[in-house]
């Protein structure tokens, strides 16, 4: 179970000045969750979830990169928040605009792409009949739950993939660049954040960014470590 969502988008709520966090200085906002709102299963109870990523360093680069630094973190205060400014050294097309909140729980399963469907023997290289059925029975699952709406944005969950298995994708970025080797089985999906030209948000050629978190850094509340990936 998830719960699908529309953002808000800029600088409200940072209890320092965002300036002031070395990490955030030139990574766009990309939204803020209050923990209290939602009372998720998996999420913190109260707080507000922040969450940045580095849109400069990927698509001033042709978007060629398919992974930036991300960072997010969890704040135990969600009291009174002060709107803050963007960051001088934010270029305004990395400054994102604002959106409404909408909060609409929903049945998801995973991507017959995915690690999880690969774990039961189904894959696409041995032509599975299971798999077939798999695909079947998930486009008409799709089709009777999903809200009608073409941008998905979602918080926990299974993804809406793109390009491949995100599963895969965050396990060879972590043991690429870490000494705690993880599996593929490890990682879940935090955050998807659609396209959308409203907000000013366009991840690739309409595509879908998402931030990848281990089961293990989730049941301890460690969100520090989360890979961001955009797909198109």
């Amino acid at each position: 179970m998830m719960n699908r969502i529309k953002f808000i988008l800029d600088g409200v709520g940072l209890e320092k000045q965002w300036g002031s966090i070395s990490k955030c200085l030139l990574q766009s906002f990309i939204c803020q969750i209050n923990c209290s709102d939602l009372r998720l299963a998996g999420l913190p109870s109260k707080g507000i979830l922040y969450f940045f990523y580095s849109s400069k360093s990927v698509f001033d680069e042709g978007g060629e990169a398919l992974l930036a630094e991300t960072y997010v973190f969890h704040s135990e205060g969600s009291g009174y928040l002060d709107r803050i400014p963007f960051p001088e050294a934010l270029e305004a097309e990395w400054r994102y605009h604002s959106s409404s909140v909408k909060f609409i729980p929903e049945l998801t399963l995973p991507p017959s792409e995915s690690s999880i469907i690969r774990s039961f023997g189904m894959t696409y290289e041995n032509n599975s009949e299971d798999l077939i059925g798999y695909i079947t029975g998930l486009n008409m699952v799709r089709e009777s739950l999903y809200i009608k709406d073409n941008r998905l944005n979602r918080i926990l969950g299974y993804p809406d993939q793109l390009q491949g298995d995100l599963q895969s994708a965050a396990t060879q970025i972590w043991n690429a660049n870490h000494a705690d080797k993880t599996q593929p089985m490890d990682w879940r999906l935090l955050l998807q954040v659609d396209s959308d030209r409203g907000n000013g948000m366009l991840w690739g050629d309409a595509g879908r960014l998402y931030f990848m978190i281990t089961e293990k850094r989730l049941q301890t509340m460690d969100f520090h470590n989360c890979i961001g990936i955009y797909q198109c």
